[in-house]
């Protein structure tokens, strides 16, 4: 069983053994997993998780909306692409949007739309837009997207989970909540965590990874 105090000097070795650098850099978990078979699709994991300490960084949003939408959130989200900006998109100015912008919201009216435009480009990025009811909802809806994590093989079953955790600005007491929030979330999904889980890994972007074993 990982313990959180091996979680936590695993945090402390990983940041002090990194050169500063001149951008906080991120701090990632990746979770090694064994005897485990992810060959139906419907097994494997996908998970959506909010840091319960926030990632330590400003997440871009987009929403796409139609008139009286956009008219009603501006100023409340990054950016707003409008139902006939949408329309006129090309394949580039899609993907230069995905890279730009962290997650979208949409118009319930345009989620069709968009799924047929944009569906090739953002749903590999695991982008596709979340349904905007109502624009009174951003305060509430806003604040938790962007601190939140994906935790997926979705793609590919392979038998690694990787997720940010914040960055090497936080305190390590926040980064050890959120790796621990993100461990349990795996740990309720897997049958045994002795038996499932080979060991975890704590790196910064740059930095050399530390390794914590599991043992069998």
């Amino acid at each position: 069983m990982v313990k959180k105090e091996e979680i936590a000097q695993a945090i402390v070795k990983a940041k002090e053994s990194e050169k500063k650098r001149k951008f906080s850099q991120s701090v990632d978990l990746i979770v090694n997993l064994r005897k485990m078979e992810f060959k139906d699709p419907s097994k494997r994991f996908n998970l959506e998780l909010t840091l319960p300490k926030g990632l330590g960084k400003n997440k871009k949003g987009a929403l796409f909306a139609k008139r009286i939408m956009a008219d009603e959130a501006a100023g409340k989200i990054d950016k707003i692409i409008r139902e006939e900006e949408l329309e006129k998109l090309s394949k580039k100015e899609i993907k230069k949007l995905a890279e730009e912008y962290d997650f979208f919201l949409a118009d319930v009216t345009l989620m069709t739309v968009i799924g047929k435009k944009m569906g090739t480009i953002l749903g590999p990025r695991r982008k596709m837009p979340k349904p905007l009811p109502d624009v009174k909802a951003l305060p509430v809806i806003l604040p938790k997207l962007k601190n939140t994590v994906l935790i997926s093989n979705i793609r590919n079953g392979e038998l690694v989970l990787h997720a940010s955790i914040g960055t090497e600005a936080m305190s390590d007491e926040d980064l050890v909540t959120n790796a621990m929030t993100i461990l349990n979330a795996i740990i309720a999904k897997i049958p045994s965590e002795k038996e499932n889980i080979r060991s975890m890994i704590i790196k910064t972007t740059m930095g050399k990874p530390v390794k914590i074993e599991v043992a069998a």
